[in-house]
């Protein structure tokens, strides 16, 4: 077994709460601790062999710019490609390279569908240099993933890998500290403690990595067990019945996302009896939490129901995150909010942030077509540098002026018309959308226009492979939430090249505008044609939620021709805003788990694994 060996020691990397000159202080010492390791290589580049044995095997020859990536991902850096530049040939060419070291690779993607297709499609690229390539997915059970983790080549998701590492983990909880082990040994003789199923990560590349470096990075992926608490599900039950006398506005009110009672609100607290606890605080938290539930988790939007259970959408890629819990009873209130029967409390038992697991990678690259919002970011986390790969080909897309809209029918009524014009002349739409609901109500815009569009979103997910694949056929009109499709091709035809390419009409704007690059990515690839057109409506729930309640009156007492004018700009200010929270987010996030480290050592241990 090869152990977990991070070069970065996580008790002494701080990153203080101080100036920036600190923190960038702190970012330099970590940034050191991967450079010296790395520098002895920086004249290693990926190697002519490997080039040709990927035109034999599978009849690609690599570009300049992949042969860059490549280069730049061997050295443990992050490069910023542009979307259909080649990224999956470029990260099997620097793996092939890396694996000659003797040392594992993983290579983590979006999604299972992504890890079996390019691991099936790398496999004869990879015998060709003898090595071995196999994938790991949610469906495996622990004998079929201890062996393809024992491969040269592993293609999988953070997620899986995190809880693989998280359950060996916790076989060898008493077994950490290095002077017990061997005691231990002779206690137990010959009877054998469980197998790990993963032999530890050395070398990593991230496919879409400002995914999992930002925008997944403060996630934590939790480890439960069946926890059955019929008290707190008592006290969740008492707390919903209590909220439904309550009312909106004349008892409380939600400010930003909490939940604030009027002076009337609470005399009708304190008028309840306390429920089976018998603790008046608990009780009003209670509240508030089956209130939060009411009028700020929306179904189609943060949730679906799926085989009469509640699923979380993922708020950053639009997709089902299956198997996670809201905490706190969020979850059950939810369920009685659905009418739903209980699907049993958790208790968690080990946790970790993507963010600390990828900080004790001791290489670690990765590889996205937007990272350059975050090259300072990446440093001051994770102490990588960010590189740029140039265009194979100039750009031929075409992205017109934003169209404005003083409310969200006007703007529907546009996008319809929109993709109306654009399939009489038989040119492929992609539409983006941020929720659910938005795009099952385009949908029915559409179908009662006569168009029958495809929907690909956090309900359909399992359509998606074959869904992003003719979206660029002729006359197809494709409706998709966020991120979904994201890392698969678009291909279009000659025919639809004549037509101008693949429209994309984006619908508002997302959160972070890397996520819009992304969508607006998806056309106009190698060179060739393509068009975006941005939608934006003056009642978007992007400008309500971020920008102060103060400015958006303002700007909403506007006259109509006033809003137009500064509707971008406000976009522009709110996504601002949402990233300066996010980023603090992630910085408190960091800081907690450092506290962490340094006075619970225990747990967050990474001792190699025997």
């Amino acid at each position: 077994m090869i152990p977990w060996t991070p070069s970065l020691d996580a008790r002494r990397t701080r990153l203080p709460q101080g100036k920036d000159i600190l923190q960038g202080f702190d970012a330099w010492v970590h940034g050191l601790r991967v450079w010296w390791p790395l520098s002895l290589e920086k004249n290693q580049k990926n190697s002519p062999l490997a080039h040709e044995q990927a035109q034999r095997a599978l009849g690609l020859k690599a570009t300049a710019p992949q042969i860059q990536a490549a280069n730049a991902l061997i050295k443990g850096r992050l490069v910023e490609m542009a979307t259909g530049e080649g990224k999956t040939l470029a990260i099997a060419l620097a793996a092939a390279q890396l694996a000659k070291k003797g040392k594992a690779v993983h290579i983590f993607t979006a999604n299972d569908y992504l890890s079996g297709r390019d691991a099936r499609t790398m496999a004869p690229f990879f015998a060709l240099l003898g090595l071995r390539c196999q994938s790991v997915t949610s469906e495996m059970d622990p004998k079929e993933r201890q062996t393809s983790y024992d491969t040269d080549i592993v293609y999988s998701t953070a997620k899986e890998a995190l809880a693989d590492h998280l359950r060996d983990r916790l076989k060898f909880t008493n077994r950490w500290n290095e002077h017990r082990r061997p005691l231990d040994d002779l206690r137990l003789g010959s009877s054998p403690i469980s197998p790990v199923v993963c032999r530890g990560f050395h070398h990593v590349i991230i496919d879409e990595a400002d995914q999992m470096l930002i925008d997944e990075a403060v996630t934590p992926l939790i480890l439960s067990s069946k926890d059955d608490d019929m008290l707190m599900d008592t006290c969740c039950k008492e707390a919903w019945t209590q909220s439904q006398l309550l009312e909106a506005d004349k008892d409380f009110s939600l400010k930003g996302s909490k939940i604030v009672f009027t002076s009337q609100g609470k005399i009708h607290l304190r008028s309840i009896k306390t429920g089976t606890i018998g603790n008046r605080s608990w009780q009003e938290h209670n509240i508030k939490q089956a209130l939060h539930c009411q009028v700020a988790i929306h179904r189609d939007e943060h949730y679906v129901v799926k085989d009469e259970k509640i699923v979380i959408v993922d708020a950053e890629t639009g997709r089902l995150a299956e198997g996670r819990q809201w905490s706190m009873g969020v979850h059950r209130m939810l369920e009685l909010k659905e009418g739903l029967s209980g699907s049993g409390q958790t208790r968690p038992v080990s946790s970790m942030s993507f963010q600390e697991f990828f900080r004790q990678i001791p290489h670690l690259s990765g590889i996205s077509g937007t990272l350059a919002e975050g090259k300072k970011e990446m440093w001051l986390t994770y102490g990588r540098r960010t590189e740029s790969v140039p265009l194979n080909h100039p750009s031929q897309r075409k992205v017109q002026p934003n169209r404005c809209h003083p409310d969200n029918h006007t703007m529907n009524q546009s996008i319809v018309r929109d993709c109306i014009k654009a399939h009489d002349s038989g040119r492929p739409v992609l539409v983006g959308t941020r929720t659910i609901s938005e795009s099952e109500s385009l949908a029915q815009a559409l179908r009662e226009k006569g168009i029958l569009p495809q929907i690909l979103n956090a309900v359909r997910h399992d359509e998606e492979a074959k869904v992003i694949r003719q979206a660029g056929w002729k006359g197809r009109v494709t409706i998709a939430t966020n991120m979904a499709g994201r890392g698969s091709d678009i291909p279009v035809g000659d025919d639809v090249l004549s037509l101008g390419g693949l429209l994309v009409i984006q619908v508002g704007r997302n959160p972070d505008p890397r996520q819009d690059r992304q969508l607006q990515g998806r056309t106009a690839r190698q060179g060739k044609p393509g068009e975006v057109i941005s939608h934006l409506s003056a009642e978007d729930s992007l400008l309500v939620r971020n920008l102060p309640t103060w400015l958006y009156r303002l700007f909403r007492l506007l006259p109509s021709p006033g809003q137009m004018i500064f509707l971008s700009q406000s976009y522009h200010w709110a996504q601002s805003i949402h990233h300066k929270k996010s980023r603090r987010q992630r910085a408190s996030v960091l800081r907690r788990d450092q506290w962490q480290r340094q006075h619970l050592p225990t747990s967050h241990s990474t001792a190699s694994i025997p």
